[in-house]
C-alpha cells in the first residue's frame, strides 16, 4: 500500500512540475519585427515602455532591452614620433569595399596592412593617395584589423567588421 501512495505522490509532483511555465524576458512594445539578409539578421522593437535594470559592482544589465553594438576606433588622430596622422575608415561594417581616408602632410613611407584575428598578415600595400580603396569582397565575413604604418612602426590600428 505504501508503494502505491509513493508512486501516486511522485506522479502528482511530476505533473505539477511540468505545468509550470517560465518566461525569460517579456516586453511591452508598440511595434517591432525581424529582418534578415545575406549578412545576418536583426530583431528590433519600437516604443518599449517596460524594462528592468539590474546593476552590479562591475556591470549592469537591462532586462528586456536590446543592447546596441558599438564600433569604436573608426576615426583617429595620432601623433607618434613627430608624425601627425588623421585617418577615417568607412563604411564599417563593410561588405565589399573599404575606404581609407588619410589626412597627412606626407604619404611617404605610409602603408596599410590587413590582419586577421589570429595575427596573420593577409594583405599589405603602400598608401599612395589620400583616399585608398581596399577591396574586401573576396574575404570571408569576420573581424579584421587594419594597421597604418610608417616604415616599420605602427601609427594607428582600426578594427573592421566584414559582413
Amino acid at each position: 500500500m505504501r508503494y502505491k501512495q509513493l508512486k501516486f505522490s511522485l506522479l502528482i509532483i511530476t505533473a505539477a512540475a511540468l505545468t509550470i511555465q517560465a518566461d525569460a524576458q517579456e516586453s511591452v512594445s508598440a511595434a517591432g519585427g525581424n529582418a534578415s539578409g545575406n549578412g545576418g539578421s536583426v530583431s528590433h522593437t519600437i516604443g518599449q515602455v517596460v524594462y528592468q535594470t539590474h546593476i552590479g559592482p562591475d556591470a549592469s544589465v537591462a532586462e528586456g532591452v536590446q543592447q546596441p553594438f558599438e564600433i569604436l576606433g573608426t576615426t583617429g588622430t595620432e601623433d607618434t614620433k613627430g608624425i601627425s596622422l588623421s585617418a577615417t575608415l568607412f563604411p564599417n561594417p563593410v561588405s565589399e569595399v573599404l575606404q581609407l581616408q588619410v589626412k597627412s602632410e606626407s604619404l611617404q613611407d605610409l602603408r596599410y596592412q590587413l590582419i586577421d584575428t589570429h595575427g596573420k598578415a593577409l594583405h599589405s600595400a603602400p598608401i599612395v593617395d589620400h583616399l585608398t580603396r581596399i577591396d574586401l569582397h573576396h574575404m570571408p565575413a569576420s573581424s579584421y584589423f587594419l594597421q597604418i604604418m610608417k616604415g616599420k612602426g605602427e601609427l594607428k590600428t582600426f578594427k573592421i567588421i566584414k559582413n
